[in-house]
């Protein structure tokens, strides 16, 4: 599998270059070589392995490690500092109806401490309803005992082709894991925490046609 991602402000390309193994039965996935990892709260760019294992019908195992020069990650997610990162994650949909996950991620920053992460997400249909559901995300900071990131949402489809959004973040800013990138300005010059709720609208009227509008309030104390 080869990607080429390209950051044309700066001519700096890098590529996405790994060996992947899978089973028969798709029950055991490996990867190794530069990927990116969809396992943590944001995807990164990394030099290391990923082994999934699915030990029955809707439990899975993932497992990572590896690490990222900072100058390998394209811009607007380039990191100030490369970094070491390793996790483990646990998805399930066998958990009161919901797709649910928990994880573990060790995230070891060049020249700065290293921090240990818990997250906790999932997503459910509203109960008794077949056309809203409901979806959260926690991230805490193990070592700090602090609650770093805070989602949680509704999703209602409203018609065949209109789908309504309401989304409320809660947002601690690390300087020594500058990763949520929710808003670069933001991440630069705050140094409180955010509070921000979302509205917003998508509307796909065919096939080959998605429009999108939405409005934040933001926050900071």
């Amino acid at each position: 599998y080869e990607i080429l991602t390209c950051d044309w402000s700066s001519d700096v390309c890098s590529s996405d270059l790994f060996i992947q193994y899978s089973n028969k039965s798709d029950t055991f996935e490996a990867r190794l070589g530069r990927q990116i990892i969809t396992e943590s709260v944001n995807f990164f760019l990394l030099d290391g392995g990923l082994i999934s294992f699915k030990p029955t019908d809707g439990i899975e195992l993932v497992a990572y490690g590896g690490y990222q020069d900072k100058d390998l990650q394209p811009e607007p997610e380039r990191p100030f500092k490369s970094f070491a990162a390793a996790g483990i994650k646990l998805k399930s949909s066998k958990i009161l109806g919901a797709l649910f996950t928990i994880g573990y991620e060790l995230y070891n920053p060049q020249d700065f401490s290293s921090r240990n992460f818990v997250n906790v997400s999932f997503n459910r249909v509203v109960p008794f309803t077949d056309f809203a559901d409901f979806y959260g995300l926690a991230e805490i900071d193990v070592g700090e005992g602090n609650l770093g990131l805070l989602t949680v949402g509704l999703g209602i489809t409203l018609t065949r082709s209109l789908f309504l959004n309401l989304e409320y973040d809660n947002y601690d800013l690390d300087e020594e894991r500058d990763e949520f990138q929710l808003d670069p300005i933001y991440d630069i010059f705050s140094d409180g925490r955010l509070n921000q709720a979302k509205v917003g609208i998508t509307f796909i009227p065919t096939n080959f046609l998605e429009m999108q509008a939405s409005y934040a309030r933001s926050e900071e104390h």
